[in-house]
């Protein structure tokens, strides 16, 4: 049985991370492939750009949202907003 994990870190000066597996894992001798993919700086996308792209006008056919822009504020609140 093979198990895909993707996980994404910040490797530290030190160079060591821990992996803690899965429970389905099988415990015993096994093979782990590790890539280390860059990560850079997110494409910055110009206005045209974003208002030709799939993300204008999700909302549009809703109808339970009423105030797109005061549902997207409560959206990022609650999001911004940790429970403990």
């Amino acid at each position: 049985m093979a198990t895909t994990m993707t996980l994404s870190t910040d490797v530290p000066p030190s160079r060591e991370l821990r992996i803690r597996v899965p429970l389905e894992v099988p415990v015993g001798p096994a093979e782990m492939v590790v890539v280390f993919l860059p990560v850079g700086p997110a494409k910055r996308r110009t206005l045209a750009e974003l208002a030709a792209s799939e993300y204008a006008g999700i909302w549009a056919d809703r109808d339970d949202i009423g105030d797109s822009a005061e549902f997207a504020r409560a959206l990022r609140r609650s999001a911004w907003t940790r429970t403990t």
